[in-house]
């Protein structure tokens, strides 16, 4: 099957919605997708199959057995790059595309390489650091930035995307130490030093780790803080409804990380949905719409 024969059938079934000048903009332009795995894996094969055709992307890690809810992982994918994988699904999906990997993920000193000449950035890794890089990025290069999330971290069950539109001169991304550290977590005086590694476009792979460490180090105490002081409607909102016993017992069986375990598939595949909407209005030129649903 040739070029023409492929872009033919991926924009068959959406002849009323996009007309030729749209489906154009949509396969020159180019997204760069940090994370292709659970949130991330959904927005790539949506995206591939909306007629996107130039990707960078970037994840460090390999698929594991616990990742059952990520859309690449497969009982062969068990231990392959999952960047590797996704590049694997891209091409028996659609051949033409054009891939630059960052299997290493997000580091200050490949950041502007991977936002550089970007139409949209994509943060779907779970990494604290990546995050700040991104975002600093975004904002120099005057890109818009968009993450698939919750409404609030402990609200388990009302999913929308956060949209940063650095487009708008009017607005930056403000490296704010205090602010950073009191909603992750992470002390200030790493947040400094991180800002000057990602100033300089230095790597410092421990100080990396040890943010990841401290972010969270923080959420399972604020976790634990609301069962000890028996915080109904926090624990409520948290577990999507269950009670404290519920929670105790996983916190008494996964002492390490039981404050990430609470995204199940239909809710990472809904939040790529919502963000591949938000990519299509961005590179269309449309208003971008950033619903909230509630399951």
């Amino acid at each position: 099957m040739n070029t023409q024969d492929i872009y033919s059938n991926i924009f068959l079934m959406q002849q009323q919605y996009l007309n030729d000048s749209e489906q154009k903009k949509i396969t020159d332009s180019h997204i760069a997708l940090a994370g292709v795995g659970g949130i991330g894996g959904y927005v790539l094969e949506s995206l591939i199959r909306n007629g996107f055709s130039n990707f960078r992307m970037s994840d460090c890690d390999a698929y594991e057995f616990s990742n059952y809810r990520q859309l690449y992982m497969t009982l062969n994918t068990i231990g392959v790059s999952k960047v590797e994988a996704a590049i694997s699904r891209i091409q028996s999906i659609n051949p033409c595309c054009s891939i630059a990997k960052f299997p290493e993920g997000i580091r200050p000193s490949n950041a502007r390489q991977f936002c550089g000449g970007a139409d949209v950035i994509l943060q779907e890794t779970d990494s604290i650091s990546a995050l700040l890089v991104l975002k600093y990025w975004a904002s120099q290069l005057r890109l818009p930035y968009l993450h698939g999330s919750r409404k609030h971290w402990l609200q388990s069950r009302s999913l929308t995307v956060a949209f940063e539109d650095y487009r708008d001169s009017a607005n930056t991304f403000e490296y704010d130490c205090e602010g950073i550290s009191s909603r992750y977590g992470i002390s200030e005086k790493l947040l400094q030093e991180f800002f000057i590694c990602i100033e300089t476009e230095t790597d410092n792979l421990e100080l990396e780790k040890q943010m990841q460490l401290e972010n969270a180090a923080f959420r399972r105490k604020t976790l634990q803080k609301f069962v000890d002081e028996q915080d109904i409607d926090a624990i409520v909102n948290f577990t999507g409804g269950k009670g404290i016993e519920h929670i105790k017992s996983v916190i008494d069986k996964y002492p390490g990380k039981f404050d990430k375990m609470r995204i199940a598939p239909e809710q990472a595949m809904l939040m790529g949905a919502l963000v591949t909407g938000a990519v299509k209005d961005i590179v269309l030129g449309k208003e971008v719409k950033t619903p909230l649903v509630t399951l």
